[in-house]
């Protein structure tokens, strides 16, 4: 392995840390989690008809409470979307939350369509409050 590195030079190093790398977001599920953001991402830069979908307020949902479960907050499985938001108490998340519901529900189920700029505002100012409140 020495020779080969030295015969290799500055690669032969590289691709061992490389390897390592990868073998480590494969186990913490990097990879997967940057191709969801990477297609939502262009999702809700594709056309109208596309961002007014209602299956994309069940991914931006579905973003919504992953980020709400790292934090700690986890949606019980016999909970509706309006009573864990109704759940959510703190004064920072709460409206934040209720009111993406409510835009979520009326896409979802409702068949109003989908206000994805919207959708997107609110889950930066949720992020900015789980920040604020992790501080």
């Amino acid at each position: 392995m020495k020779s080969w590195q030295l015969q290799r030079g500055v690669l032969g190093y590289l691709l061992p840390v490389a390897l390592v790398l990868f073998l480590a977001a494969l186990r913490f599920n990097v990879l997967a989690e940057l191709s969801r953001r990477i297609r939502l991402f262009f999702q809700l830069r594709g056309s109208k008809v596309a961002r007014t979908n209602p299956q994309l307020a069940s991914r931006l949902y579905a973003e919504l409470l992953r980020m709400l479960a790292r934090r700690g907050l986890m949606r019980n499985l016999s909970q509706t979307p309006f009573e864990f938001a109704a759940a959510v108490d703190s004064p920072n998340l709460a409206p934040a939350v209720r009111e993406f519901t409510q835009i979520y529900a009326h896409a979802r189920f409702g068949g109003a369509p989908c206000d994805t700029t919207r959708l997107r505002n609110l889950l930066d100012q949720i992020r900015a409050a789980l920040r604020a409140r992790r501080r």
